[in-house]
C-alpha cells in the first residue's frame, strides 16, 4: 500500500529494505605528470594493480560499478584521459600509441609500478591491446570490455558491408567535443602500431563481448563483429571468450558482475603465474 506523510512524499513500508546507495569511485586527485595534469583515483592493496582504461567519450567514473569490488581484492587504478574530467586537453595527437605514453607516464609519477592487469572498454581496448604489445614485461593479463579489433573495419570492406555501418559518420566529428574529435580521427592508426610493436605477451586474458545489440544488427556486420571477437582470444594461448545475451556494449553498466568476474579470475590467475615464476627462480 502506498502511503503519504504531511508532505505529500511517498513513506517506504516498514517491511521495505532501503535501496542501495549508487556505487561511486573514491576521492580522486590530480597529478602533474609530463604530458601535463590527469585525474585520477587510486584505492586498495596488492599486486598487480589493475587499470582501467575508458571508452570513446567517457572518464574514469564509467568504472563505478565495478572499482570498488576489484580494489578490495587488490590495488586499482582509473583515470581520465587528456581532454576528459578534470585532466588538461591534450597538447599531442590522439593516436592510441601516445595515449600509451601518456598513462605509462601517469603511472611511474603517481610510483604504481607493474606488473598490471590492463582493463578496456571500447576504444580503451584498443589502447590497452597495444600497451601490452609495447610494454609486455610490465603486463600480468588483460580484459577486453567490448573491445574492437583493430582489423575489425578492413575486414568488414573486404566482406562488403556497407561502411556507413562500420565506421564513424561525419556528423559524429562535427558534434564531438575536441578530445573525441582528435582520438577518432587517430584510431585508424592502431593497426599499423599494433603490427609494429610485436607481439601480444604470454598472459591470462578475457574477451567479454555483448550480444544483445549485436543480435539486432545486419547479418554480415554481427558476423563479422562475432568472429572478431573470437580472433581476439588467438593473441594468448592463456585466453577465454565470454559473450553475454543480457548486455549491450556497455558491459561494465549492463554486467558489472560479469566485469568484476573477469577481472578478478585474471588477477587470481596472475598471481598464480607470479608464484609459479618465483618458485622456479629458488
Amino acid at each position: 500500500m502506498r502511503m503519504l506523510n504531511s508532505h505529500g512524499a511517498d513513506v517506504p513500508h516498514l517491511h521495505e529494505p532501503a535501496p542501495a546507495p549508487e556505487a561511486a569511485l573514491p576521492k580522486g586527485h590530480t597529478s602533474h605528470t609530463k604530458h601535463g595534469k590527469r585525474s585520477l583515483v587510486v584505492a586498495g592493496e596488492g599486486s598487480p594493480t589493475v587499470v582501467f582504461e575508458s571508452g570513446l567519450g567517457n572518464g574514469k567514473d564509467v568504472w563505478k560499478s565495478v572499482f570498488g569490488e576489484v580494489s578490495a581484492v587488490t590495488r586499482a587504478v582509473a583515470y581520465d584521459r587528456a581532454g576528459y574530467g578534470d585532466s588538461d586537453r591534450a597538447t599531442a595527437m590522439r593516436d592510441p600509441l601516445q595515449i600509451v605514453r601518456e598513462l605509462r607516464a601517469l603511472l611511474k609519477e603517481e610510483d604504481i609500478p607493474p606488473p598490471y592487469v590492463l582493463v578496456g572498454h571500447s576504444l580503451g581496448g584498443t589502447i590497452v591491446k597495444l600497451y601490452a604489445r609495447a610494454f609486455p614485461d610490465e603486463i600480468a593479463g588483460v580484459v577486453l570490455v567490448d573491445a574492437r579489433h583493430s582489423d575489425f573495419a578492413r575486414r568488414c570492406k573486404q566482406v562488403g558491408v556497407p561502411r556507413i555501418l562500420y565506421e564513424p559518420p561525419a556528423a559524429l566529428f562535427l558534434l564531438a567535443r575536441a578530445a573525441m574529435r582528435g582520438e577518432l580521427k587517430s584510431s585508424a592508426a592502431s593497426a599499423y602500431q599494433a603490427r609494429k610493436v610485436g607481439p601480444f605477451p604470454a598472459v591470462p586474458l578475457v574477451v567479454l563481448t555483448q550480444n544483445d545489440a549485436v543480435a539486432r544488427w545486419p547479418k554480415g556486420l554481427g558476423r563479422m563483429w562475432a568472429a572478431s571477437q573470437r580472433n581476439m582470444t588467438k593473441m594468448s594461448k592463456l585466453s577465454r571468450l565470454e559473450v553475454l545475451d543480457d548486455s549491450g556494449h556497455n558491459v561494465h553498466k549492463d554486467r558489472p558482475d560479469a566485469v568484476v568476474k573477469a577481472v578478478l579470475n585474471v588477477v587470481k590467475a596472475a598471481r598464480f603465474l607470479q608464484e609459479k615464476s618465483r618458485k622456479r627462480l629458488y
